[in-house]
């Protein structure tokens, strides 16, 4: 996994500093020439999910995002595995919910394009698709690891 996650890291990196680029391009041609362009925002708003959600995948695999842990926290470590298989298994039905809803999105909208630059719809619902999946993946092996760990103590 952590070969994938060097290429999710230069895919939202990548998309970062296009969009640093040509939002500086479009600042330039705006106030220094009075020559503004349609694409550059359009590009910028398209790059963007391609940061957001591969972004978001990686601080899922590396235990990133803000958790709120107050009752956790409180609970004996007995009960530990069986809220991290508890919260992994409802984070993997929200990312069912949202591959599946990313799918739609992407059939409904096979056809459509963006209006300036003429990008395929589908490429901003892709970015969705991909890091759901791959948190899916992540949140199902964590759910393994969680109960072949249980049982390795269980049965000692």
């Amino acid at each position: 996994m952590d070969r994938l996650d060097r290429w999710v890291a230069r895919i939202a990196c990548t998309a970062f500093m296009l969009i640093l680029t040509v939002l500086f391009g479009q600042v330039c041609l705006r106030y220094a020439f009075q020559y503004p362009l349609a694409w550059p925002d359009e590009l910028a708003r398209s790059l963007h999910v391609w940061v957001a959600f591969p972004g978001a995948y990686l601080a899922f695999r590396r235990g990133e995002h803000v958790t709120v842990d107050y009752f956790a926290s409180r609970l004996p470590k007995r009960f530990q595995p069986a809220l991290d298989v508890f919260v992994h298994t409802a984070c993997i039905a929200f990312l069912v919910v949202l591959i599946f809803s990313a799918t739609t999105g992407m059939w409904k909208l096979a056809l459509a394009r963006t209006p300036a630059m003429g990008l395929p719809m589908p490429f901003l619902f892709l970015a969705t698709f991909v890091a759901a999946v791959l948190m899916a993946i992540s949140s199902a092996a964590s759910v393994l690891r969680t109960i072949r760990a249980g049982r390795g103590t269980s049965g000692k």
